[in-house]
């Protein structure tokens, strides 16, 4: 798509949107709603990001990635409740700048994860953003009967484990801030770069959900930073949950050494 002409929303459903959407349960989105029939003997787990422009991504992120970000906080939410991917519902509240190149690189991004991770859209809305750019993902995925693991499973004697080192998004969100940053924490192109790359593109642990949902008892996707996200997991668990900060996963980028690390820690 190289005109500059912008499409009606009719249009834009059509050439962009439709593409994505699953024949069976959208409609090829040519309804005002989809049918979904869980698969037999599981249930449906559903999960919600909003994300906005200059709050959650940089305005001026490739397209594709702010599709894929927006995605893949969702299917880290699904990973987390042992559930695998399904479906998705897609909102668009698109800025006025946009353009059918900049929406063809989107939804170039959709496709592309909708291939990896197992999914398709099952419809959505699009409208017009008079501040910024606004997205709204509902993310669809399935467990067997009665298997989606919850927050408040935490028992006495469990172990906490994380899937991936801890804390790289929030230093390659400081570096996308602060362009000085890397040279004073000493760090390598490469190791800037995985930084940088951590926080544009989340890896959602897809892979693992079944290993989840077997032999966890809780868990919750770690959004908030690990402090508060096993702060919530222990208040609703009721449970003392501890951990010894040196047996935290890090990345190997030499960035933490220079930040203050706790090295125990204990929430209730």
């Amino acid at each position: 798509m190289t005109s500059n002409r912008r499409p009606t929303e009719t249009e834009l459903i059509a050439w962009f949107l439709a593409p994505l959407a699953s024949d069976a349960a959208a409609f090829r989105l040519g309804d005002d709603a989809a049918a979904l029939t869980p698969p037999d003997g599981e249930d449906l787990v559903l999960t919600k990001d909003v994300l906005v422009a200059g709050i959650h991504f940089f305005a001026d992120d490739p397209p594709g990635d702010i599709a894929r970000k927006a995605l893949r906080v969702n299917l880290s939410d699904l990973a987390a409740k042992g559930a695998r991917p399904l479906a998705y519902l897609l909102g668009l509240g698109l800025h006025a700048d946009w353009t059918a190149d900049w929406l063809a690189t989107f939804t170039a991004g959709l496709a592309d994860d909708q291939r990896t991770y197992g999914l398709a859209l099952l419809g959505g809305d699009t409208v017009s953003s008079p501040e910024r750019l606004t997205l709204s993902v509902t993310a669809i995925g399935r467990v067997p009967r009665g298997g989606m693991l919850r927050r408040d499973g935490a028992r006495p004697g469990d172990i906490i484990a994380v899937t991936g080192s801890i804390g790289d998004a929030a230093i390659g969100l400081q570096l996308r801030l602060d362009a000085g940053l890397s040279g004073r924490l000493g760090l390598s192109e490469a190791a800037a770069a995985h930084l940088l790359g951590r926080y544009l593109l989340p890896q959602p642990r897809s892979g693992l959900a079944e290993a989840v949902q077997r032999l966890a008892s809780a868990g919750m996707d770690v959004s908030d930073g690990l402090a508060g996200d096993l702060a919530k997991m222990a208040g609703v668990s009721g449970v003392r949950i501890e951990i010894d900060a040196g047996s935290v996963p890090l990345s190997e980028a030499p960035a933490w050494p220079s930040l203050p690390i706790r090295r125990c820690g204990r929430w209730r």
